[in-house]
Order: structure tokens, then C-alpha cells, then sequence
């Protein structure tokens, strides 16, 4: 991945960019970045682009209010449910390592009698978890998404969930279930989820910034998450670990779009492969990989996407495999709109140069 750095300096913005693209295209992106920070709460942002081998980055804002300090290619932000796609991409490494497969029941790997984790005989599997066909609810309980929640309680209250019809059939977003496959997974490997992400994805790439426990150097440089009415939220929200507890910075996810581009390595074709899905019309399909959103046109052409949002925090990732080209959207405000639409209008310039 080729860089070259460039600052531009815009009024109220400061943009790092590594290469440089078009200028038609950075007219592009400057004049959305501003839009955005125009936006009611936006505080930080940092935006990523990898294409052909070259990677862009561009960030506007602060990591804190009421400073000047600007984001750059290592601050920190939470990730939320892009934590998914790890989980996902650890679920696949598994597969191809001949410890799991997919199709296995869930209840192979979890301690204690779950008859209710099945509908008519038919069993929750392993990639429905990740594929969001479950079943499984959103979160267990009420108190399922509070700092004390621990795996206890969460064994404990998945004895009183009842399937409402059969795993596989329809989507459900669930953080339920990729927590659960979070469990599965320490106990395939005998190893804690955060310990796993970083022998097997965090080291391999090189990934300097991406973990669930920040330390306190760790915290200077991570960008402070604010609700949308811009009050502070010092929430970590660590404890979703396998479902939504990484942070990462732009520099480290441009290297996880760089590798999931590369569709030769077995676990990244397996986590991009259609778990179930149905037509949208004009030869157009929409489907769930592991966790990955895919969205297939007439012509074959792919777009991979995750969003991420936590009450402090949004993200996004959207891929082009066929086009090796891919974005990446942090903000320490959820903002989830404001990033999709910033990231259509960026990408339709990009793909067209």
C-alpha cells in the first residue's frame, strides 16, 4: 500500500491526505467533509480510501472539544458493529483451519442443555450467528447492553430466549448472536476474544491500532465519543467486545480493506461468501456473508459494506472487490446518514476516475 503525504489546509479544516487523488475528486471529498462538519454535533471525522494500491486519508475536526487537536491516521475511534466483520473473518480462519464448520450446531460448543435453541428440530448453526438469521434478538435482556454484563449473565438469560420460526430463513440484526459466537469461539481456541483478534488478524496485518482495551497511552490518542445533542459520552462500551467493542484507527482499516480485497486468501473468500440473501429487483441481490452486507448488480459488480453506530460513535465500510477500491468513515458523533451519503457521493467519484 503506496503513500505519499500531502496536507491541505481548508478554513475551518485541516485534511492529511496520503497520495493525492484527482482534482476533481479532492473537490469532491474537501466539499463533503465540510458539508459534514456542518452538521448539528459532528465533531471529528476521518475518512480513508484505498484504490489500486494507493491509500488517501483526510481528516477534519477534533478528537476533543474545545481543542485543536486534529485526528490523524492512528487515533483511535470506536468501531462498533464493523467489530462484527472480525468476528466474522476469526469465525472463517477457524473453518478453514478445520476446528468448526459452518454448518455445525451451535450447541456443540456451548456448556449446559439449550433445548430452546432450536425451532421444530431444526438448530441454530454456526454462520447463522454471523449472518444475522438466528433469530436470536438484538440484545438477551434490557441490562444486556450495561457495563456488568458478564458471559454468566448472558449463558444464564439464553436459557429464556424462544425461536419464533426456523434459523436460516429471516434477517433479524442481532448482537445477541455474534456475542454468542464471541463465547464460541474462546472456547474452540481456549483463548480470550481480544487475545484471538490479535493473534490472528491484529499481528498478521500489522495493525497497530486496532484492540478492544485501550491503554492509557492509548486513550491520548483516541478520539473522545459525544451524543448527538454534543454532550460527552465516555462510554467504552468494552463489554460487546466480540459484537461491537473494537476500536481502530483509519491508517489500520485501510490495511483490513486492503487484505479483504484480496479474495485469494481462503478465510477472506469464505467470510465474503453468501450465506443466504433474495433478489431486489432489476437483476440486483442483496445477501449476508459473515457478516459482511452484500450487494450484487447485473453486470457482477459487488458492494461490500458494515456500518457501525454506538451512541458516541459512527462507521463505515464499503468495498468494491472487482474494482479494488474501498472507503472508510470514523466519526466520534453518530452520524450515521450524514457517513452513508458522504460515502456515495465520494465513491461515485472515485469509481468513475
Amino acid at each position: 500500500m503506496k503513500k505519499i503525504s500531502l496536507i491541505l489546509i481548508c478554513s475551518f479544516i485541516i485534511f492529511h491526505a496520503n497520495a493525492q487523488l484527482p482534482d476533481s475528486i479532492q473537490n469532491i471529498i474537501e466539499k463533503e467533509m465540510a458539508t459534514f462538519m456542518n452538521t448539528n454535533g459532528a465533531v471529528g471525522l476521518s475518512i480513508g480510501i484505498y484504490k489500486n494500491g494507493y491509500s488517501y486519508t483526510y481528516h477534519a475536526g477534533t478528537t476533543e472539544k474545545g481543542t485543536l487537536h486534529t485526528p490523524d491516521d492512528h487515533t483511535f475511534y470506536s468501531i462498533a458493529s464493523l467489530s462484527k466483520t472480525f468476528t466474522g473473518l476469526l469465525l472463517a480462519q477457524a473453518v478453514t483451519e478445520n476446528k468448526v464448520k459452518l454448518d455445525d450446531d451451535i450447541r456443540k460448543y456451548i456448556e449446559g442443555d439449550y433445548p430452546n435453541l432450536q425451532y421444530n428440530g431444526q438448530p441454530i448453526k454456526l454462520y447463522h450467528l454471523i449472518s444475522h438469521v438466528s433469530r436470536l434478538p438484538f440484545f438477551l435482556s434490557d441490562s444486556a447492553d450495561k457495563p456488568g454484563y458478564t458471559r454468566d449473565n448472558f449463558l444464564k438469560d439464553l436459557h429464556n430466549i424462544k425461536l419464533d420460526t426456523l434459523p436460516g430463513i429471516k434477517f433479524q440484526y442481532s448482537n445477541a448472536a455474534a456475542q454468542l459466537l464471541g463465547y464460541i469461539l474462546e472456547k474452540v481456541y481456549n483463548k480470550p476474544y481480544e487475545e484471538l483478534l490479535k493473534i490472528k488478524i491484529v499481528r498478521p496485518l500489522s495493525l497497530k491500532n486496532t484492540k478492544i482495551t485501550l491503554t492509557a497511552t492509548d486513550k491520548k490518542h483516541a478520539a473522545k465519543g459525544y451524543n448527538k445533542d454534543g454532550s460527552y459520552n465516555s462510554e467504552s462500551y468494552n463489554y460487546l467486545q466480540a459484537a461491537g467493542g473494537i476500536k481502530s484507527s483509519v491508517g489500520d482499516l485501510l490495511k483490513y480493506i486492503e487484505y479483504q480485497l484480496d479474495e485469494k486468501d481462503s478465510a477472506v473468500a469464505l467470510s465474503h461468501k453468501e450465506s443466504w440473501g433474495f433478489e431486489m429487483g432489476n437483476n440486483t441481490r442483496f445477501s449476508c456473508a459473515l457478516n459482511w452486507q452484500i450487494i450484487k448488480s447485473a453486470n457482477g459488480m459487488r458492494r461490500i459494506f458494515q456500518d457501525g453506530n454506538l451512541p458516541n460513535y459512527s462507521s463505515l465500510v464499503i468495498m468494491y472487490p472487482e474494482l479494488k477500491t474501498g472507503i472508510v468513515l470514523l466519526s466520534n458523533t453518530i452520524l450515521p446518514h450524514e457517513l452513508s451519503k458522504m460515502a456515495d457521493t465520494i465513491l461515485k467519484g472515485v469509481t468513475l476516475e
